[in-house]
């Protein structure tokens, strides 16, 4: 026994040593599927979940006084610059930006040229003389010492232009008060950017609790604030899940040690069903961590479910221990009840193999995690069944349930025909209740829905930025930036007759920041016109302007081009950010996104967007539904094929249709049943009720196992009872999360609470119906 506890406590450090060494938790909505249809904009959408966009919160400050507002905004970012979980923080433009755009746009600003100022080129003299006015006006404005710097190099101000561009697209509706950014009304505004992605609600717990004290404070000095964040909604979310897990993970551990000390009066026993779990979770996490570099919250979820899977194991054997043991003790009970145990779970890790060959990534995780673990929960019997008393006595409640089981299970099999009967019906009912189910797709319907006020305040803030709409972009891919940005250029007349049209307020190019090489080319040409700095030069001088002042515009325009500006030049600049936002690298190439403002008609959008190859109109909420719907209709094969190899597993070893059928059908019917509740009740089908059918099949099939492998009426009796036990289990442990405010929870807690009560009343049914004359004699 020592060596045995030697072996299981090594076993059990080096799975959890790899796990703590490994540990990561991919938590992006998106990052559980890949879509085959729609590869890039799958990838596309776990890329901007966890993007500068996503990650960044915007803050508004506003105050009786704006000086206050101001004051507060940057006090609350003297605060944020010294967290580390806070990569940058924006009170306004760098101090630097102007020299360094200038640095990387003056000199390409006849590339950048709008298309009023490359139609001048062509103009005549007297237009040209409107251009030498506007020049004359800005110079005796606000801004003449900058503009008198570079006019005689740019007469047409086309830098300036430029900038006003650039401005607009880093900063959208707000403008700079003291070289901080503001609203139009005088509120502050603050940007603070995340290192973790905003769905790590656990990196990002300690900012939140850190900024909801700060937001207090400064309510108390009459300085309010507003906030638009994505990590609050998901901080709140698992949080709900965390309390609703822990309060009812208490409950339900301690009814399951309730219940292992009525039925075993043993601590020895409960602590070996503890051991067996331990290393079976572990080691599928550890195997997990390896194969994949990370788990998934619904991996973690459905391995936690995997418990009333694996805790059937040792149920079984105390059981039969206590009920019809083995005088030599655990291990010689073992090898005799080893055979139900082995194809019990030899025919549930061939349903997750089913799974684990998928070729979509969250699929074989889940797979994996699956078919490991309890592969892994059976090997552990072996290890911790001398934990248990060498002889356990059964309790008296042991007996009692033990001999009422046997008399009922007599009767059931004493009227065959009722138990058949009994099981038609449920046949015809499912089969009548389980095609009105309709399934959802709707990810987001799994979480927890986000608090009105937090929506309203998120409404106002973007409303006051300016900002494009949440979740809803038109992205450009392509191979290169400069195919993307060709398409870009396509595109946006387009979208520009859907704003003249009404079906869009407006949107936001990136070629405010940067165009194609093909169109600074053009560009170039259109100024570069043979004899237009002399034009410029006469019209100028008629507006009053000295002869020869614009001499340097001229020999720049006779000077070869410079080479076309391009990303990696924008990258170390003060539009880094910008950048970041509208292009994402992908494995295959580029996407550049173009941000839309108020879509009223999303259709007509889709369809001036399609035109144009390589762009698509993203809707996330709607490819999220699209790519969940793959996901279901991936495991819909994946679970037939996982019931075929449990079929073959039956097969092969009974060797007997009757048996097989015995063995085989509770799972079936018993998963049917809940799938039949879920229409009935008109509930959506989703996710995690899927996940939950399929554990329903896992723990009832094993339900039919042991009753079939039982042989005379002690294995029966310890049978019966132990089919009770796991059931009782699994309730406690699972169906309690039913109760849970969080969809998710709920959908698998029900579904797997459900399916332990419909495989308890079926399997004794379908036992009873199909034993053969020769097995109910042994029962006598």
């Amino acid at each position: 026994m020592n060596a045995r506890l030697v072996g299981a406590a090594l076993w059990l450090a080096l799975a959890l040593g790899v796990t703590a060494q490994r540990w990561q938790v991919s938590s992006e909505v998106p990052s559980l599927v890949a879509s085959r249809e729609h590869p890039q904009l799958a990838e596309l959408s776990r890329r901007m979940a966890s993007g500068p966009a996503a990650r960044t919160l915007a803050l508004v400050f506003s105050a009786p006084d704006s000086v206050d507002a101001l004051s507060a905004a940057r006090e609350l970012a003297a605060e944020f610059a010294a967290r580390g979980d806070v990569e940058h923080v924006s009170l306004g433009p760098p101090a630097e930006a102007l020299a360094a755009l200038e640095a990387l746009y003056f000199t390409h600003r006849f590339a950048f040229a709008d298309a009023e100022t490359q139609r001048l080129a062509r103009a005549s003299e007297h237009e040209l003389r409107g251009a030498a006015r506007t020049l004359r006006a800005a110079l005796a404005g606000p801004e003449s010492s900058w503009i008198a710097q570079h006019a005689a190099r740019d007469p047409l101000l086309t830098f300036r232009a430029q900038l006003a561009r650039l401005e607009a697209a880093q900063r959208g509706a707000l403008e700079t008060r003291t070289g901080q950014w503001a609203t139009a009304d005088g509120a502050a505004v603050l940007f603070a950017r995340t290192r973790a992605s905003p769905f790590d609600a656990t990196a990002q717990a300690p900012l939140l609790a850190a900024l909801e004290e700060a937001r207090a404070r400064l309510t108390a000095r009459g300085v309010s604030t507003q906030l638009s964040a994505l990590h609050r909604f998901a901080a709140e979310a698992q949080q709900t899940a965390q309390r609703d897990a822990q309060r009812i993970s208490l409950l339900s551990l301690g009814a399951v040690a309730a219940l292992f000390a009525l039925l075993f009066g043993s601590l020895r026993t409960l602590a070996a069903a503890a051991l067996q779990l331990a290393l079976a979770l572990s080691t599928a996490s550890a195997v997990c961590l390896l194969a994949f570099g990370g788990l998934h919250p619904l991996t973690l979820a459905f391995g936690g479910a995997l418990i009333g899977v694996c805790i059937d194991y040792p149920i079984h054997l105390a059981h039969h221990h206590a009920l019809a043991g083995d005088p030599r003790g655990p291990l010689a009970t073992l090898r005799a009840v080893a055979p139900a145990l082995v194809v019990g779970a030899l025919s549930s890790i061939a349903g997750f193999a089913g799974i684990a060959i998928s070729d979509l990534p969250g699929l074989r995780e889940l797979g994996v995690f699956g078919a490991v673990g309890l592969m892994a929960g059976l090997a552990a019997l072996w290890v911790i069944a001398p934990i248990f008393p060498h002889a356990l006595a059964p309790t008296p409640a042991q007996q009692r349930l033990a001999a009422w089981l046997a008399r009922g299970y007599a009767g059931l099999c004493a009227n065959r025909g009722a138990c058949l009967a009994l099981l038609a019906g449920i046949c015809a009912a499912i089969a009548l209740a389980a095609p009105r189910a309709r399934f959802s797709d709707d990810v987001f319907a799994l979480n927890l829905p986000p608090r009105p006020e937090w929506m309203a305040e998120e409404a106002r803030v973007q409303a006051l930025l300016g900002a494009g709409e949440r979740g809803r972009f038109v992205a450009v891919m392509a191979a290169s930036d400069d195919e993307a940005l060709e398409r870009l250029e396509a595109l946006a007349p387009r979208l520009g007759a859907a704003v003249a049209a009404g079906s869009l307020a407006g949107f936001d190019s990136p070629h405010a920041l940067l165009r194609s090489p093909s169109a600074q080319a053009a560009s170039e040409r259109a100024l570069r016109e043979p004899g237009f700095a002399a034009r410029i030069e006469r019209a100028f001088s008629a507006e009053g302007f000295a002869p020869g002042a614009f001499a340097p515009f001229a020999e720049e325009l006779a000077r070869p081009a410079p080479a076309p500006l391009r990303a990696a030049a924008l990258a170390g600049s003060p539009l880094a950010d910008a950048l970041a936002a509208l292009r994402v690298p992908l494995h295959s190439g580029v996407a550049w996104v173009v941000t839309l403002r108020g879509v009223s008609d999303p259709a007509a959008v889709e369809h001036a967007v399609t035109s144009v190859p390589g762009a698509e109109f993203v809707d996330q909420r709607r490819l999220a539904g699209e790519l969940y719907a793959g996901y279901r209709a991936q495991v819909m094969p994946l679970l037939a094929a996982g019931i075929a190899l449990v079929a073959l597993v039956l097969a092969a070893r009974f060797r007997s249709l009757a048996r097989a059928l015995a063995a085989g059908l509770p799972a079936l019917l018993a998963a049917g049943s809940v799938f039949s509740v879920l229409a009935l009740r008109g509930e959506p089908v989703t996710l995690l009720h899927l996940f939950g059918l399929l554990l329903v099949l896992c723990f009832a099939e094993d339900y039919g196992v042991f009753l079939v492998e039982a042989r005379g009426a002690g294995e029966l009796s310890a049978s019966l009872t132990s089919i009770v036990a796991a059931s009782a289990t699994t309730a406690l442990s699972f169906g309690l999360l039913a109760l849970s405010d969080f969809p998710a929870l709920a959908a698998l807690g029900f579904t797997a609470g459900l399916g332990s009560l419909a495989a308890l009343v079926i399997s004794p049914l379908t036992a009873a119906a199909f034993r053969s004359s020769r097995d109910a004699s042994l029962l006598r």
